[in-house]
């Protein structure tokens, strides 16, 4: 009997997963279609940015350090699209801010699947988080229902609040050795030197500084100051002499194109 009941269970196993492999191909076969035609019926950009976002899905699943690492050094070196307004100033989005959604919403169904990641971890910054968020939807709520805001303009506004934060979490979530964390400033300090370099090069030109792709010196501005608290922390607090002379000298010469915003 218990031979039977054994070749019973392993004749449903085989079966169960033959007609799992089944699905799977259906679904596979109408995925791509769908896919095809997208991209046969679409413009070239879109298809690029699809193509672009399932990569980092992809990526994202797979290693999400290396995710957030492409995420770091396309600040402010990715184009930007204006998609709302508001008198004297334009609301734009890069495709950091994209990649940014698409890694956090890709690395929150992640986390959602394995267990073992946790939720956001427990920092010191979190509830301040969270009542600055509050605060900011609150109001702006207030703002939509009294008619002082457009809703269309107040949510890019505060979506590109929140990104900062999302970052932030993911981040702090991901980070759990000395290796990653070296991994990840590599990344911020190339993005910091490829823009001081393009920063100079506008200076050569008699120009004011910008960050590539951006209009917008104030931008490019503010990423510098958060750069010079970087390396000045860096100076200040670092135990190797020579990278404290490195952080300071990088300090230095970041101040010219500062103060060319």
């Amino acid at each position: 009997m218990g031979k039977i009941a054994s070749s019973s269970g392993l004749w449903k196993k085989q079966v169960l997963k033959r007609d799992s492999s089944f699905v799977f191909l259906i679904l596979a076969v109408l995925f791509s279609f769908l896919i095809g035609k997208v991209i046969a019926t679409s413009q070239p950009k879109f298809v690029l940015a699809l193509a672009i976002a399932l990569a980092t899905v992809i990526i994202t699943l797979i290693n999400t350090d290396f995710a957030i690492c492409v995420l770091l050094l396309s600040m402010l070196l990715s184009p930007e699209v204006k998609v709302a307004g508001v008198p004297g100033r334009a609301v734009v989005i890069r495709v950091d801010d994209l990649l940014l959604i698409v890694i956090f919403f890709t690395w929150f169904a992640k986390m959602a699947i394995n267990q073992n990641l946790g939720f956001f971890r427990a920092t010191p910054l979190n509830k301040f988080i969270y009542f600055y968020l509050a605060a900011c939807f609150l109001f702006t709520g207030r703002g939509i229902i009294m008619g002082d805001v457009r809703a269309a303009k107040a949510f890019f506004y505060l979506l590109k609040y929140t990104e900062y934060f999302i970052l932030f979490f993911m981040i702090s979530n991901t980070l759990h050795t000395r290796k990653q964390l070296n991994l990840f400033i590599s990344f911020f300090v190339l993005a910091a030197v490829i823009i001081l370099f393009y920063s100079y090069v506008q200076i050569g030109q008699g120009l004011r500084v910008t960050a590539p792709f951006d209009r917008e010196p104030g931008s490019v501005g503010g990423y510098f100051l958060i750069v010079m608290g970087f390396f000045l922390g860096i100076f200040l607090f670092h135990e190797v002499p020579t990278v404290k002379i490195f952080a300071l000298a990088f300090f230095v010469l970041f101040i010219p194109p500062f103060i060319k915003t």
